[in-house]
């Protein structure tokens, strides 16, 4: 059962608005299935999410790049609605029912910062890509932005979301969170004013703005023909399809929780949540185009830079000591040799003067011969 206490099964089919759908919980048996499947989905996505992430930041020459820094600020807020996910729907189905007021409050968190971070986020690539693309029409040369600039417009952008997803704390009569069909807490609707504050204020807030603006950049470039064909606008491809997952598996779960008002039965929104569940995954599967991206990835996962790595600190300690023991027993040599010249030279001498004294003693010792009679 949902925090509302209100059952699907309970519901006049006449006489239930759509508010009372949103609020009203499947059967426990339903929602266990489906606290479960996303719990291990969202797991998997998560593990491969992290390795994903840490193919990029592990490799220095890959995240001084600009655009995968964007990449790697997208991946994060995918990461953490992924794992927080998996441990909530794992908590819930745990207990048979929603943990608590405090971790639904949570869930409605980090359901809105990813959804807001992310789409902003889409927006910010879409404009420089946007800006790239004007200016190799124009024949100018663009100057992609520093890594330091990327970093302090995705932070703006992790403010921003906080305090979009943070509203819905503050319980006011137009706006607050709940669990959405009684399957994931999220902010809704209970009635005409709070619908109002939620499709003329907070929609546009979270992410009707980046998203009015991406489709008026994507009809700029289609319309003066901004993307010249050939593998160099490669990447610029791969971005624009990026946001088309992030459209493409989110506004699905809008349309199935918020406007799928009362189908029978929570498998529309279950599905919904799905997709968002896999759209972490399906945008890196799509980044993984990139070839440098593709390339820091595989080195990550077949530990490939890291035996590198090992055996260049191997071989360089290795030429380090021999370099050191060349130059010890070049020194050693050298040292030797100059005694060898030493003790020779005095050898030498102390040889002539014994020679001397050799053949004088000889001269000495040499019998008289004898007179002739």
């Amino acid at each position: 059962m949902g925090l509302s206490g209100v059952l699907r099964s309970d519901l006049n089919a006449t006489t239930a608005t759509r508010f009372d759908h949103l609020t009203a919980a499947p059967s426990s048996q339903q929602q266990l299935i489906v606290w479960i499947t996303w719990s291990a989905l969202a797991g998997l996505v998560g593990v491969c999410t992290i390795i994903f992430f840490l193919g990029i930041i592990t490799s220095r020459k890959v995240r001084n790049r600009s655009f995968n820094v964007y990449v790697l600020f997208i991946t994060f807020p995918g990461i953490l609605f992924s794992v927080a996910c998996s441990i909530t729907c794992g908590l819930n189905a745990a207990t048979g029912r929603y943990y608590s007021e405090r971790m639904c409050s949570f869930q409605s968190f980090y359901v809105v910062f990813s959804f807001t971070s992310i789409a902003w986020l889409n927006a910010a690539i879409i404009h420089q890509v946007h800006a790239m693309l004007k200016s190799s029409n124009n024949h100018r040369r663009y100057t992609p932005p520093e890594t330091k600039t990327v970093c302090f417009q995705a932070f703006m952008i992790y403010l921003y979301a906080s305090i979009i997803a943070s509203l819905s704390f503050f319980r006011t009569s137009v706006h607050h969170h709940s669990d959405a069909r009684g399957l994931a807490c999220l902010p809704i609707e209970r009635d005409v004013p709070s619908s109002l504050f939620f499709w003329l204020c907070f929609f546009w807030l979270m992410i009707g703005v980046p998203l009015v603006y991406v489709v008026y950049v994507w009809f700029d470039v289609q319309r003066n023909k901004l993307v010249p064909p050939g593998e160099k606008t490669k990447s610029v491809i791969i971005f624009f399809r990026l946001l088309a997952v992030f459209v493409g598996m989110w506004l699905p779960t809008i349309i199935a929780i918020y406007l799928a008002g009362a189908i029978d039965g929570p498998w529309l929104a279950f599905a919904g949540g799905t997709l968002s569940h896999l759209q972490p995954l399906a945008s890196a599967w799509v980044v993984m185009a990139k070839h440098d991206i593709r390339e820091a990835v595989r080195k990550f996962i077949t530990c490939q830079r890291w035996n590198q790595a090992r055996w260049v600190h191997r071989l360089s300690r290795l030429s380090s000591s021999r370099a050191s023991r060349f130059d010890r027993q070049t020194a050693e040599s050298e040292r030797d040799d100059a005694v060898l010249v030493k003790v020779s030279f005095e050898v030498s001498e102390n040889d002539g003067d014994d020679e001397g004294e050799v053949e004088d003693n000889f001269q000495e010792d040499e019998p008289e011969q004898a007179e002739p009679v």
